[in-house]
């Protein structure tokens, strides 16, 4: 029981600190953690493409330094606002549906340990 416990534990854990879907891989569920690491790399691909999209490369090549770029891009993140807020709905959405899923495959696994400890 512990055992089981502990495995959804270290599953949801992977899911928040490392990438959601790792901690579906861990369970075994390769095919539905590689779809939710898929769709994760896919939106930051997406997003990075857009926010990249407004940086002028004349403008990168003339600043000296990582402290002038860090703020050139800076700039960039909050002007535009409503492309970084749709991404941060878009990450806690996949996240939460990660770690949603995690417990409820521990709700079924512990119903059936239950049920086998009862006969």
């Amino acid at each position: 029981m512990l055992f089981l416990i502990l495995r959804y534990i270290v599953a949801i854990l992977l899911t928040f600190y490392i990438l959601p879907g790792t901690g579906h891989l861990f369970l075994g569920q390769y095919k539905k953690g590689a779809i939710i690491i898929g769709v994760t790399l896919l939106s930051i691909v997406v997003i990075s493409i857009v926010l990249l999209a407004d940086v002028d490369m004349n403008i990168v090549r003339g600043l000296q330094g990582y402290e002038a770029l860090y703020k050139y891009l800076l700039q960039i993140v909050t002007e535009n606002k409503d492309i970084t807020y749709f991404s941060d709905i878009f990450k806690a959405l996949i996240l939460s549906y990660s770690a949603c899923d995690i417990i409820f495959m521990f709700i079924k696994d512990y119903k059936t340990f239950k049920q086998e400890q009862d006969k």
